[in-house]
């Protein structure tokens, strides 16, 4: 029975995971689209948040 609970775990996550794929992928495409075409125009990418975020 634990078993069953364990690989329900598991199922979730993955439905989870690919969920986020079909979200995200766009929003991150784009993102780094922004972040290269920043780059390589010679612009500066500044990123900044708390010490305790940085471990």
């Amino acid at each position: 029975m634990l078993d069953l609970r364990i690989q329900q775990h598991f199922i979730d996550s993955a439905d989870l995971q690919y969920q986020a794929a079909e979200t995200l992928a766009k929003p991150l495409d784009a993102g780094v689209q922004a972040l290269m075409a920043c780059v390589t125009s010679g612009g500066k990418v500044m990123v900044c948040g708390e010490g305790s975020a940085a471990a």
